[in-house]
């Protein structure tokens, strides 16, 4: 409950006005929220009371490049840079804010050149590795989102692509052991806890898939990829009824770009004998 995180750390802000860390938490969950401005707020009260705290700059720079607002984000981060050319979180976001937040070409040989001059540095493969994810290039994503997990178990991009990528291949141990580390260290994240449920539907872990499905719909009520993967859970455990219940609560709560989700509806569509559902899940998967 984000709301309630908010306020409990609003509070906490409030009554103890000189620990930074409060503020920051409660602009945290502001962030979750989709309230950034009101997030930032938070954060500039943070950086008021600790101006040397680490994680606060570095989330406030992250917001700025959320709202758009290059013309402060921009000097911010040429001066930490200047002042630290190994920081890499700072070079991140400072290309991110000249070539634009959308991977493309211009970003990825740019985060390239940075990883010449910082060889290693976490944010900056981190980064790379979501603009090479976006431009197509899933094998090179998935090379370097692994030099993120060794550093870092269970970071949330890595370990969603990585487990994914694993969990296609017929994986299933590797996918499981990546996902579930990504699942505590992102408990509140319902892309996490539903890439966790498909490991555990495939290994044979029923009973695990559902917990995590039930605390996706918490976290996402009326998302279609739990509707989704409710309904293949359900297949798997023979109740046809339930799962087509849960497949269609699905289609009704899909969008029309995203063609993975339309192919897993046509399949599992079809292996309850509903072609006609299949058919159209496959028709808009193609469109």
């Amino acid at each position: 409950n984000y709301q309630g995180a908010a306020d409990a750390w609003g509070r906490a802000a409030r009554l103890a006005p000189r620990v930074s860390r409060y503020a920051e938490f409660e602009g945290l969950a502001l962030e979750r929220l989709g309230m950034l401005e009101e997030a930032l707020g938070a954060c500039d009260r943070a950086l008021a009371i600790d101006p040397d705290r680490t994680s606060s700059r570095e989330f406030r720079w992250r917001l700025l490049s959320r709202l758009d607002r290059n013309t402060e984000l921009v000097p911010e981060l040429e001066a930490a840079v200047a002042a630290d050319p190994g920081n890499g979180m700072a070079r991140l976001l400072l290309l991110k804010a000249i070539h634009g937040r959308a991977p493309s070409q211009n970003l990825v040989a740019a985060l390239e050149k940075a990883l010449e001059d910082l060889p290693g540095d976490l944010a900056l493969t981190a980064g790379l590795a979501g603009a090479v994810y976006g431009t197509g290039d899933e094998d090179r994503a998935e090379e370097l989102y692994r030099r993120v997990l060794t550093q870092r178990p269970g970071d949330y991009s890595a370990s969603l692509v990585v487990g994914e990528r694993a969990l296609v291949a017929g994986r299933v141990e590797e996918a499981r052991r990546i996902l579930e580390a990504g699942v505590r260290k992102n408990p509140d994240r319902a892309a996490m806890q539903v890439m966790a449920a498909r490991a555990r539907m495939a290994d044979g872990d029923f009973a695990n898939a559902r917990e995590a499905l039930v605390r996706a719909y918490q976290l996402e009520p009326g998302w279609a990829r739990t509707w989704l993967a409710a309904g293949e859970l359900g297949i798997l455990e023979g109740l046809p009824e339930q799962a087509a219940a849960n497949l269609d609560r699905a289609a009704a709560a899909a969008g029309g770009n995203d063609p993975d989700l339309w192919r897993r509806l046509a399949a599992a569509y079809r292996s309850l004998g509903r072609e006609d559902d299949a058919a159209d899940a496959e028709r808009r998967a193609r469109h």
